[in-house]
């Protein structure tokens, strides 16, 4: 699942693509009618069950349906980066615009939204909605995991065309070597440095590529020719 959606965002050639791959991917994993990723004030061009004409109609309003969605994106940061809309907003739920301009013309009964950010900088939004029934602490423990993936993804995305050689020709010696599972003090006994300098490089590389760990680089190096 998780290779699938990084490898979705190496190989699309549009965002369109990537999108429709990671959501019917997402779907597989955690059912949903309508399946889509927002950013800004704007759902993504890969949307999974969302009817065009809808989507016209509400176009310029994702920043009022953003306001109100407020309370649920601040539940979801205290549980996991996800949260359901209907399990928060409560009996205010009906009355609000999205639920009346978007999500009651699709039948709609409920959506769980999940925060995709890669370390403090928030990339995306994911929306799973369903036309019936609820979601279970299953379904939100499902999307949650797979929220750091998405993250990876979303960033991969967002380089494409970007010039890999921003990294130096060590720095891209480096990043091979932790595609291989090098730990630093391997690295250190390839470069013929001290771990002490490997550990610098890797936070070095890590800040360049806007990665929050070693695992977060080497995802996001994926489809790219760094040797």
């Amino acid at each position: 699942m998780s290779h699938a959606i990084v490898a979705a965002a190496h190989a699309a050639r549009a965002l369109e693509d990537y999108e429709h791959e990671a959501l019917s991917a997402l779907r597989s994993a955690v059912a949903g009618d309508v399946l889509f990723l927002c950013r800004g004030a704007a759902v993504g061009p890969g949307a999974v069950g969302v009817d065009p004409r809808i989507m016209r109609r509400t176009v310029g309003g994702w920043r009022w349906y953003a306001a109100e969605l407020a309370p649920v994106f601040d539940d979801a940061r205290l549980n996991g980066g996800v949260s359901v809309d209907a399990a928060v907003l409560r009996d205010a739920f009906a009355a609000t615009r999205v639920y009346r301009e978007f999500i009651r013309p699709h039948g709609g009964r409920c959506t769980m939204l999940g925060i995709v950010s890669l370390g403090a900088e928030r990339l995306a939004t994911i929306a799973v909605g369903r036309l019936r029934g609820s979601f279970s602490d299953r379904d939100r423990r499902a999307l949650g995991s797979l929220l750091p993936t998405l993250a990876v993804a979303e960033a991969a995305v967002r380089r494409k065309g970007e010039v890999w050689v921003k990294l130096t020709a060590r720095e891209r010696e480096l990043l091979v070597y932790l595609r291989l599972g090098y730990t630093n003090g391997q690295v250190a006994l390839a470069f013929g440095t001290s771990v002490n300098t490997v550990r610098n490089q890797v936070r070095t590389v890590l800040s360049k590529l806007g990665a929050a760990n070693r695992a977060e680089a080497v995802a996001l190096s994926l489809g790219h020719e760094i040797a």
